[in-house]
Parts: C-alpha cells; sequence; structure tokens
C-alpha cells in the first residue's frame, strides 16, 4: 500500500494575507477537489490547531458569497497548527 506524504503548508498562517485571501481559495480549491491533504499552518502566534479553525472559518463565512456548511466542515477538518519561528 503506498501512503501520500502530501501536505499543504501555509506559512505566516495567522496572518491578514491568509484571512483575506488564502483561507477562502483554499476552501473553493476543496469545492473544487483541487486539495486532498492535509493543510498544516505555520506562524510564531502561540495557537493550537482550534484557535486556527476558528479563524479560517470567520474567514471563509465573510468571503465567500455562497457558503456550503458541509464543504467548509471538510476544510476545516484537515486544518493542523505548528507554532513556530520559520
Amino acid at each position: 500500500m503506498h501512503r501520500r506524504a502530501d501536505a499543504l503548508v501555509l506559512f505566516g498562517a495567522t496572518g491578514d494575507l491568509a484571512r483575506k485571501k488564502l483561507f477562502p481559495a483554499i476552501y473553493h480549491l476543496f469545492g473544487h477537489g483541487g486539495v486532498d491533504v492535509p493543510v498544516i499552518g505555520v506562524a510564531r502566534s502561540e495557537w493550537d490547531a482550534d484557535t486556527l479553525r476558528s479563524y479560517a472559518e470567520e474567514s471563509v463565512r465573510s468571503g465567500v458569497a455562497q457558503l456550503d456548511d458541509d464543504l467548509l466542515a471538510r476544510m476545516l477538518s484537515r486544518l493542523e497548527y505548528v507554532a513556530g519561528d520559520y
């Protein structure tokens, strides 16, 4: 069995660019089947995965006109967080 080791890593995941542009774009990628890997947010903020998920959810809800709650839930379930200075 072949196990995939792919992931999408977002550096600066707690920043303004991620909030305004990246999380809504990733939501749309999930909707088009373009993301089938974990999405790992990296930033210096002392957050945890749940905090990042809340941030991403607010971002998508405010940045996407026609929201699919099931799709959003699927995207949020794939988000993880790593705190660190890259």
